[in-house]
Protein backbone atom coordinates (compact mmCIF):
# COMPACT_ATOMS: atom_id res chain seq x y z
CA UNK A 1 0.00 0.00 0.00
CA UNK A 2 2.69 2.44 1.03
CA UNK A 3 6.42 1.87 0.66
CA UNK A 4 7.06 3.34 4.11
CA UNK A 5 5.07 0.53 5.78
CA UNK A 6 6.53 -2.88 6.57
CA UNK A 7 4.30 -5.99 6.58
CA UNK A 8 4.19 -5.99 10.39
CA UNK A 9 2.90 -2.39 10.34
CA UNK A 10 -0.30 -3.57 8.64
CA UNK A 11 -1.07 -5.89 11.54
CA UNK A 12 -0.41 -3.12 14.06
CA UNK A 13 -2.53 -0.56 12.21
CA UNK A 14 -5.38 -3.07 11.92
CA UNK A 15 -5.22 -3.86 15.66
CA UNK A 16 -5.23 -0.16 16.60
CA UNK A 17 -8.09 0.63 14.22
CA UNK A 18 -10.24 -2.25 15.43
CA UNK A 19 -9.33 -1.50 19.05
CA UNK A 20 -10.52 2.10 18.75
CA UNK A 21 -13.69 1.08 16.90
CA UNK A 22 -14.41 -1.64 19.45
CA UNK A 23 -13.94 0.82 22.33
CA UNK A 24 -16.35 3.33 20.77
CA UNK A 25 -18.99 0.69 20.09
CA UNK A 26 -18.57 -0.92 23.49
CA UNK A 27 -18.95 2.37 25.37
CA UNK A 28 -21.91 3.43 23.23
CA UNK A 29 -23.63 0.08 23.75
CA UNK A 30 -23.07 0.13 27.50
CA UNK A 31 -24.44 3.65 27.98
CA UNK A 32 -27.85 3.10 26.38
CA UNK A 33 -30.68 1.16 28.04
CA UNK A 34 -31.34 -1.10 25.05
CA UNK A 35 -30.74 -1.44 21.34
CA UNK A 36 -32.77 1.30 19.71
CA UNK A 37 -35.07 0.24 16.92
CA UNK A 38 -34.10 3.44 15.13
CA UNK A 39 -30.78 3.24 13.33
CA UNK A 40 -27.95 5.50 14.39
CA UNK A 41 -26.78 7.14 11.18
CA UNK A 42 -23.48 8.37 12.65
CA UNK A 43 -22.54 4.92 13.93
CA UNK A 44 -23.46 3.31 10.62
CA UNK A 45 -21.34 5.86 8.76
CA UNK A 46 -18.42 5.22 11.11
CA UNK A 47 -18.80 1.48 10.57
CA UNK A 48 -18.84 1.90 6.80
CA UNK A 49 -15.70 4.05 6.91
CA UNK A 50 -13.97 1.38 9.03
CA UNK A 51 -15.11 -1.21 6.50
CA UNK A 52 -13.60 0.77 3.61
CA UNK A 53 -10.35 1.40 5.47
CA UNK A 54 -9.93 -2.31 6.25
CA UNK A 55 -10.70 -3.15 2.61
CA UNK A 56 -7.94 -0.92 1.29
CA UNK A 57 -5.47 -1.53 4.12
CA UNK A 58 -5.48 -5.32 3.93
CA UNK A 59 -6.50 -5.60 0.30
CA UNK A 60 -3.43 -3.61 -0.76
CA UNK A 61 -1.01 -5.20 1.72
CA UNK A 62 2.43 -6.15 0.38
CA UNK A 63 3.07 -9.73 -0.70
CA UNK A 64 4.94 -11.37 2.14
CA UNK A 65 5.24 -14.59 4.13
CA UNK A 66 4.54 -12.40 7.15
CA UNK A 67 0.89 -12.96 6.19
CA UNK A 68 1.27 -16.75 6.19
CA UNK A 69 -0.07 -18.63 3.18
CA UNK A 70 -0.08 -15.46 1.12
CA UNK A 71 3.54 -16.30 0.28
CA UNK A 72 2.60 -19.81 -0.87
CA UNK A 73 -0.21 -18.50 -3.06
CA UNK A 74 2.22 -16.01 -4.57
CA UNK A 75 4.61 -18.87 -5.47
CA UNK A 76 1.72 -20.69 -7.17
CA UNK A 77 0.75 -17.48 -8.98
CA UNK A 78 4.27 -17.09 -10.38
CA UNK A 79 4.36 -20.73 -11.51
CA UNK A 80 1.07 -20.33 -13.38
CA UNK A 81 2.30 -17.09 -14.92
CA UNK A 82 5.40 -18.96 -16.10
CA UNK A 83 3.19 -21.49 -17.88
CA UNK A 84 3.14 -24.33 -15.35
CA UNK A 85 0.00 -26.13 -14.27
CA UNK A 86 -0.95 -25.60 -10.64
CA UNK A 87 -4.25 -26.96 -9.37
CA UNK A 88 -5.87 -26.62 -5.96
CA UNK A 89 -8.73 -28.89 -6.98
CA UNK A 90 -11.44 -26.23 -6.58
CA UNK A 91 -12.94 -25.06 -9.86
CA UNK A 92 -13.72 -21.41 -9.13
CA UNK A 93 -10.47 -20.66 -7.29
CA UNK A 94 -8.37 -22.45 -9.93
CA UNK A 95 -10.12 -20.41 -12.62
CA UNK A 96 -9.65 -17.18 -10.68
CA UNK A 97 -5.92 -17.58 -10.06
CA UNK A 98 -5.32 -18.72 -13.64
CA UNK A 99 -7.25 -15.75 -15.06
CA UNK A 100 -5.38 -13.28 -12.86
CA UNK A 101 -2.01 -14.86 -13.69
CA UNK A 102 -2.75 -14.49 -17.41
CA UNK A 103 -4.08 -10.93 -17.37
CA UNK A 104 -3.17 -9.25 -14.06
CA UNK A 105 -0.34 -9.05 -11.57
CA UNK A 106 -0.11 -10.70 -8.15
CA UNK A 107 -1.06 -7.53 -6.28
CA UNK A 108 -4.34 -7.31 -8.22
CA UNK A 109 -5.02 -10.99 -7.55
CA UNK A 110 -4.70 -10.60 -3.79
CA UNK A 111 -6.79 -7.44 -3.84
CA UNK A 112 -9.55 -9.33 -5.65
CA UNK A 113 -9.29 -12.18 -3.14
CA UNK A 114 -9.68 -9.83 -0.19
CA UNK A 115 -12.56 -8.07 -1.92
CA UNK A 116 -14.33 -11.42 -2.31
CA UNK A 117 -13.63 -12.02 1.39
CA UNK A 118 -14.91 -8.77 2.89
CA UNK A 119 -17.79 -7.67 0.64
CA UNK A 120 -19.99 -10.77 1.04
CA UNK A 121 -19.65 -10.31 4.81
CA UNK A 122 -20.94 -6.76 4.47
CA UNK A 123 -23.85 -7.63 2.17
CA UNK A 124 -24.83 -10.66 4.27
CA UNK A 125 -24.95 -8.57 7.45
CA UNK A 126 -27.00 -5.90 5.67
CA UNK A 127 -29.47 -8.55 4.51
CA UNK A 128 -29.77 -10.27 7.89
CA UNK A 129 -29.60 -7.28 10.26
CA UNK A 130 -30.73 -4.46 7.97
CA UNK A 131 -29.83 -1.08 9.56
CA UNK A 132 -28.30 -2.79 12.59
CA UNK A 133 -25.54 -4.54 10.65
CA UNK A 134 -22.87 -2.57 12.49
CA UNK A 135 -23.26 -4.61 15.69
CA UNK A 136 -22.37 -8.04 14.27
CA UNK A 137 -19.78 -6.30 12.07
CA UNK A 138 -17.81 -4.94 15.04
CA UNK A 139 -17.98 -8.37 16.68
CA UNK A 140 -16.69 -10.11 13.56
CA UNK A 141 -13.72 -7.83 12.93
CA UNK A 142 -12.76 -7.86 16.63
CA UNK A 143 -12.22 -11.64 16.52
CA UNK A 144 -8.72 -12.93 15.74
CA UNK A 145 -10.11 -15.23 13.06
CA UNK A 146 -11.26 -12.33 10.84
CA UNK A 147 -7.74 -11.03 10.28
CA UNK A 148 -6.17 -14.47 10.06
CA UNK A 149 -8.48 -15.81 7.38
CA UNK A 150 -8.38 -12.58 5.42
CA UNK A 151 -4.61 -12.54 4.95
CA UNK A 152 -3.51 -16.13 5.70
CA UNK A 153 -6.25 -18.72 5.13
CA UNK A 154 -7.29 -16.85 2.00
CA UNK A 155 -9.32 -19.51 0.19
CA UNK A 156 -11.09 -20.60 3.35
CA UNK A 157 -11.94 -17.00 4.17
CA UNK A 158 -13.33 -16.27 0.71
CA UNK A 159 -15.44 -19.43 0.71
CA UNK A 160 -16.95 -18.96 4.17
CA UNK A 161 -17.75 -15.32 3.46
CA UNK A 162 -19.65 -16.34 0.34
CA UNK A 163 -21.44 -19.06 2.30
CA UNK A 164 -22.66 -16.49 4.84
CA UNK A 165 -24.01 -14.41 1.96
CA UNK A 166 -25.68 -17.51 0.54
CA UNK A 167 -27.43 -18.39 3.78
CA UNK A 168 -29.07 -14.94 3.77
CA UNK A 169 -30.85 -15.90 0.54
CA UNK A 170 -33.39 -18.60 -0.23
CA UNK A 171 -34.20 -20.81 -3.18
CA UNK A 172 -31.95 -21.10 -6.23
CA UNK A 173 -29.79 -18.08 -5.35
CA UNK A 174 -28.83 -19.68 -2.04
CA UNK A 175 -27.65 -22.93 -3.60
CA UNK A 176 -25.84 -21.17 -6.42
CA UNK A 177 -23.80 -19.14 -3.92
CA UNK A 178 -23.21 -22.31 -1.87
CA UNK A 179 -21.84 -23.95 -5.01
CA UNK A 180 -19.50 -21.00 -5.61
CA UNK A 181 -18.22 -21.16 -2.03
CA UNK A 182 -17.69 -24.93 -2.32
CA UNK A 183 -15.83 -24.38 -5.60
CA UNK A 184 -13.42 -22.01 -3.86
CA UNK A 185 -12.73 -24.36 -0.93
CA UNK A 186 -14.28 -27.83 -0.82
CA UNK A 187 -14.27 -27.88 3.00
CA UNK A 188 -17.44 -25.78 2.78
CA UNK A 189 -19.26 -29.06 2.27
CA UNK A 190 -19.41 -29.23 6.08
CA UNK A 191 -21.57 -26.10 6.70
CA UNK A 192 -23.58 -26.98 3.58
CA UNK A 193 -24.32 -30.36 5.17
CA UNK A 194 -25.40 -28.42 8.27
CA UNK A 195 -27.97 -26.54 6.16
CA UNK A 196 -29.22 -29.77 4.59
CA UNK A 197 -29.53 -31.48 7.98
CA UNK A 198 -31.45 -28.54 9.43
CA UNK A 199 -33.88 -28.54 6.53
CA UNK A 200 -34.34 -32.30 6.95
CA UNK A 201 -34.51 -32.37 10.76
CA UNK A 202 -36.00 -29.09 11.95
CA UNK A 203 -35.65 -30.00 15.64
CA UNK A 204 -32.74 -27.97 17.02
CA UNK A 205 -32.48 -30.40 19.96
CA UNK A 206 -30.68 -32.90 17.72
CA UNK A 207 -27.90 -30.41 17.03
CA UNK A 208 -27.33 -29.44 20.65
CA UNK A 209 -27.24 -33.09 21.71
CA UNK A 210 -24.94 -33.97 18.80
CA UNK A 211 -22.49 -31.23 19.77
CA UNK A 212 -22.40 -32.37 23.41
CA UNK A 213 -21.89 -35.97 22.28
CA UNK A 214 -18.93 -34.98 20.06
CA UNK A 215 -17.40 -32.99 22.92
CA UNK A 216 -17.52 -36.05 25.19
CA UNK A 217 -16.12 -38.29 22.47
CA UNK A 218 -13.27 -35.84 21.86
CA UNK A 219 -12.39 -35.79 25.57
CA UNK A 220 -12.53 -39.51 26.24
CA UNK A 221 -11.54 -40.94 22.84
CA UNK A 222 -8.62 -38.93 21.40
CA UNK A 223 -6.98 -39.91 18.14
CA UNK A 224 -10.08 -39.81 15.96
CA UNK A 225 -8.20 -37.82 13.31
CA UNK A 226 -6.38 -41.01 12.36
CA UNK A 227 -9.67 -42.87 12.09
CA UNK A 228 -11.14 -40.19 9.83
CA UNK A 229 -8.01 -40.17 7.68
CA UNK A 230 -8.06 -43.96 7.32
CA UNK A 231 -11.64 -44.01 6.03
CA UNK A 232 -10.55 -42.29 2.79
CA UNK A 233 -13.62 -40.06 2.90
CA UNK A 234 -11.57 -36.88 3.25
CA UNK A 235 -9.24 -35.14 0.83
CA UNK A 236 -5.46 -35.36 0.69
CA UNK A 237 -5.03 -32.10 2.59
CA UNK A 238 -6.84 -33.48 5.64
CA UNK A 239 -4.63 -36.58 5.53
CA UNK A 240 -1.56 -34.37 5.23
CA UNK A 241 -2.58 -32.35 8.30
CA UNK A 242 -3.10 -35.59 10.23
CA UNK A 243 0.40 -36.79 9.36
CA UNK A 244 2.28 -33.56 10.11
CA UNK A 245 4.83 -33.92 12.86
CA UNK A 246 3.98 -31.78 15.88
CA UNK A 247 7.70 -30.98 16.21
CA UNK A 248 7.80 -29.04 12.94
CA UNK A 249 8.34 -25.29 13.03
CA UNK A 250 5.20 -23.23 12.59
CA UNK A 251 2.79 -25.93 13.74
CA UNK A 252 2.08 -24.14 16.99
CA UNK A 253 0.27 -25.58 19.98
CA UNK A 254 -1.27 -28.96 19.22
CA UNK A 255 -3.66 -30.90 21.41
CA UNK A 256 -6.98 -30.40 23.15
CA UNK A 257 -7.21 -26.60 23.22
CA UNK A 258 -9.41 -25.89 26.22
CA UNK A 259 -9.23 -22.15 25.54
CA UNK A 260 -10.57 -22.67 22.01
CA UNK A 261 -13.29 -25.01 23.28
CA UNK A 262 -14.44 -22.40 25.81
CA UNK A 263 -14.25 -19.74 23.09
CA UNK A 264 -16.36 -21.91 20.76
CA UNK A 265 -18.87 -22.65 23.52
CA UNK A 266 -19.85 -19.04 24.18
CA UNK A 267 -22.27 -18.62 21.22
CA UNK A 268 -23.66 -22.08 22.04
CA UNK A 269 -24.45 -21.06 25.63
CA UNK A 270 -26.07 -17.85 24.39
CA UNK A 271 -28.09 -19.79 21.81
CA UNK A 272 -29.15 -22.33 24.44
CA UNK A 273 -30.37 -19.55 26.76
CA UNK A 274 -32.39 -17.84 24.05
CA UNK A 275 -33.84 -21.00 22.53
CA UNK A 276 -34.77 -22.87 25.70
CA UNK A 277 -35.23 -20.12 28.29
CA UNK A 278 -36.44 -17.18 26.21
CA UNK A 279 -38.14 -19.30 23.50
CA UNK A 280 -36.48 -17.53 20.57
CA UNK A 281 -37.56 -19.88 17.77
CA UNK A 282 -36.94 -17.75 14.68
CA UNK A 283 -36.17 -20.16 11.84
CA UNK A 284 -33.35 -17.96 10.51
CA UNK A 285 -31.61 -17.96 13.88
CA UNK A 286 -32.14 -21.70 14.42
CA UNK A 287 -30.59 -22.47 11.04
CA UNK A 288 -27.49 -20.42 11.85
CA UNK A 289 -27.18 -22.27 15.17
CA UNK A 290 -27.58 -25.65 13.45
CA UNK A 291 -24.81 -24.89 10.94
CA UNK A 292 -22.51 -23.64 13.69
CA UNK A 293 -23.12 -26.71 15.87
CA UNK A 294 -22.60 -29.10 12.95
CA UNK A 295 -19.28 -27.61 11.85
CA UNK A 296 -18.00 -27.06 15.39
CA UNK A 297 -18.89 -30.62 16.41
CA UNK A 298 -16.73 -31.99 13.60
CA UNK A 299 -13.85 -29.76 14.68
CA UNK A 300 -14.11 -31.15 18.23
CA UNK A 301 -13.55 -34.64 16.86
CA UNK A 302 -10.30 -33.68 15.10
CA UNK A 303 -9.17 -30.94 17.48
CA UNK A 304 -5.79 -32.55 18.16
CA UNK A 305 -4.46 -32.47 14.60
CA UNK A 306 -2.06 -29.68 13.51
CA UNK A 307 -3.76 -26.61 12.04
CA UNK A 308 -7.17 -27.76 13.32
CA UNK A 309 -8.05 -24.05 13.65
CA UNK A 310 -8.64 -24.11 9.89
CA UNK A 311 -11.46 -26.58 10.46
CA UNK A 312 -12.67 -24.60 13.47
CA UNK A 313 -13.11 -21.58 11.20
CA UNK A 314 -15.86 -23.48 9.37
CA UNK A 315 -17.94 -22.62 12.43
CA UNK A 316 -16.12 -19.53 13.75
CA UNK A 317 -17.00 -17.44 10.71
CA UNK A 318 -20.58 -17.45 12.08
CA UNK A 319 -19.44 -16.51 15.59
CA UNK A 320 -20.21 -12.79 15.53
CA UNK A 321 -23.56 -13.32 13.80
CA UNK A 322 -24.78 -15.90 16.32
CA UNK A 323 -23.66 -13.85 19.33
CA UNK A 324 -25.19 -10.62 18.01
CA UNK A 325 -28.44 -12.02 16.61
CA UNK A 326 -30.44 -12.59 19.82
CA UNK A 327 -29.06 -9.50 21.56
CA UNK A 328 -29.68 -7.14 18.65
CA UNK A 329 -32.42 -8.61 16.47
CA UNK A 330 -34.50 -10.86 18.69
CA UNK A 331 -38.10 -9.85 19.40
CA UNK A 332 -37.63 -11.44 22.82
CA UNK A 333 -36.30 -8.39 24.64
CA UNK A 334 -33.73 -9.07 27.35
CA UNK A 335 -33.22 -6.34 29.92
CA UNK A 336 -29.71 -4.83 29.75
CA UNK A 337 -28.96 -6.69 26.52
CA UNK A 338 -26.89 -3.66 25.46
CA UNK A 339 -24.62 -4.07 28.48
CA UNK A 340 -24.22 -7.79 27.92
CA UNK A 341 -23.24 -7.01 24.34
CA UNK A 342 -20.73 -4.39 25.50
CA UNK A 343 -19.10 -6.79 27.94
CA UNK A 344 -18.98 -9.63 25.41
CA UNK A 345 -17.45 -7.38 22.75
CA UNK A 346 -14.73 -6.16 25.13
CA UNK A 347 -13.86 -9.63 26.42
CA UNK A 348 -13.74 -11.20 22.95
CA UNK A 349 -11.52 -8.40 21.63
CA UNK A 350 -9.08 -8.74 24.53
CA UNK A 351 -8.99 -12.52 24.09
CA UNK A 352 -8.38 -12.14 20.36
CA UNK A 353 -5.51 -9.72 20.88
CA UNK A 354 -3.64 -12.37 22.89
CA UNK A 355 -3.73 -14.64 19.81
CA UNK A 356 -2.74 -12.16 17.09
Amino acid sequence: MFNILSPSDYTLIFMILVGCFTLIMSLYSYCYPDFSRTRNIKLNLLGFLVFLFIWFLLGLRPISYHFGDMGNYNVAFKLIKAGEDVFYGDLVFDSLIKFCANYLNAEAFFFICFTIYIFPFYFALKRIFKDFWIWPFVLIISLFSFYSFGVNGIRNGMATSLFLLGISFSGFSRWLIFFLSFSIHSSLILPIVGVILFNRFRNINYFFVGWCFCLLVSIFFPGLDGVFSATGLFDEKFTAYSNISTDMDGVGTVGFRLDFVIFSSLPIFIAYFYVYRRRELCSEYLELIAVYLTANAFWLLIIRIPFSNRFAYLSWFLYGVIVAYPLVKSTVVLRYSNRYFSILLSVLYLFSMTLM
